[in-house]
């Protein structure tokens, strides 16, 4: 594929993964309420529903150069997150899409071997930010 391009599916992919948690909870909510013999939609389900988690991006882009290199909501990364998210016909959700975005840096373009280090350092902020994963 040349530079810019996506594979195709990459973003359904990522889609699904972040959904599973979201059916999940719903079903077991929905459950919960027939169990009970109450109604969803009187309880409140429909005004609240769950939004799928957004996605963590992990780049090499050097922060040092993150005026130019940003990943932004209207970057074309962004947007085909959020179409993805939009165009769902199980579960279309609006908010969906580039979550935390943690850079490289430009001593990593120098010393290749430390980009390892780095994307191990960056999971373990993610895991920082949110422990359940």
């Amino acid at each position: 594929y040349a530079r810019g391009d996506f594979y195709p599916g990459v973003f359904q992919f990522m889609f699904e993964l972040s959904l599973y948690p979201v059916l999940v909870n719903q079903r077991y909510y929905e459950e919960y309420l027939f169990e009970r013999g109450l109604d969803a939609d009187v309880e409140g389900a429909a005004e609240s529903p769950l939004v799928p988690p957004k996605v963590a991006v992990l780049t090499a882009r050097a922060e040092e150069f993150k005026a130019a290199l940003e990943i932004k909501e209207e970057s074309k990364l962004a947007q085909a997150f959020r179409k993805t998210g939009e165009s769902s016909k199980v579960y279309p959700t609006k908010g969906w899409g580039v979550g935390p975005v943690l850079y490289g840096s430009v001593s990593e373009w120098i010393i290749q071997y430390k980009k390892g280090l780095r994307k191990f350092n960056n999971f373990e902020r993610l895991l920082e930010q949110d422990p359940t994963g």
